[in-house]
């Protein structure tokens, strides 16, 4: 009769356990079938591609491509999973292959956390309060055909004070050859000046892939440096300038922030 009680115990319990699903799983979603604006950039398959969308109480998970190596100034704690324990710390370049937000659905707060490879080691590392993929950054806006190249723009959206070279030309299309010339930039209609067009104040719309330019043996080695930006002026004016062309002034810090900027940002001095 013992036997038979606690074999009955047994299966009882056993049966729980397959019934019930771990209270730390995180439900994740089929994201064919999945419906939100979150799926509707395009990444290509690079840095910022949804790999998987899951659920747990009231927290989303979105998890995305993104390989990186990141500066780091200070020793961080690695965590075996995002909010888990701490299984080793860190204290040199980060090796990023992938990216968690953490979603707080009751008060829109996120967290982003970061999986690093360490020699053999593998965990997460927590970073900031912010999500460096917001309102499609970095997503691929269009294909750009243009005399005998093809572009890629990616999506930025970067208000700031950006001048413009004197005597420097804004295109239809990134490139010089295939393009045509929509504005250009004179300095109190003096064209014989080395000044800066200082009335410009633009917004950064996209940017194209700086490979496309660098790596192109066609292009004359002297606009081999950089990318073309994607700008709106406060007047109104929009094309595409050669990022070469373009200057800061004195605000610091880079020209634009990508998500891959945003992601070394968040382990600087901590």
């Amino acid at each position: 009769m013992k036997n038979i009680i606690v074999a009955f115990m047994i299966f009882i319990v056993l049966s729980a356990c397959i019934g019930t699903k771990n209270d730390d799983e995180i439900q994740m979603v089929n994201l064919e079938e999945y419906d939100d604006p979150i799926l509707n950039y395009n990444y290509s398959g690079g840095n910022g591609t949804i790999l998987g969308i899951g659920y747990f109480g009231d927290t989303r998970w979105i998890y995305r491509r993104h390989i990186q190596r990141a500066e780091n100034y200070g020793e961080l704690k690695v965590f075996n999973k995002p909010n888990g324990r701490e299984i080793f710390t860190v204290a040199s370049t980060l090796n990023i292959v992938e990216l968690a937000l953490e979603e707080n659905l009751l008060d829109n707060t996120v967290i982003c956390w970061v999986k690093i490879e360490d020699e053999s080691r593998t965990g997460w590392v927590r970073g900031e309060t912010w999500d460096p993929y917001s309102n499609g950054l970095g997503s691929v806006n269009e294909i750009i055909n243009s005399g005998d190249r093809t572009w890629t723009a990616i999506r930025l959206n970067e208000p700031g004070v950006v001048f413009a070279r004197n005597r420097s030309t804004l295109h239809d299309k990134p490139g010089f050859t295939g393009s045509n010339v929509v504005f250009r930039f004179i300095t109190n209609a003096r064209e014989n000046t080395n000044q800066f067009y200082d009335e410009m104040g633009v917004t950064i719309l996209a940017i194209t892939r700086e490979t496309e330019t660098t790596e192109n043996t066609t292009i004359p080695s002297d606009y081999r440096t950089g990318a073309w930006f994607n700008i709106r002026t406060n007047d109104g004016v929009e094309g595409w300038i050669f990022r070469g062309n373009l200057i800061q002034g004195d605000i610091g810090g880079p020209m634009f922030r990508s998500p891959e900027i945003r992601v070394s940002f968040m382990f600087i001095g901590l």
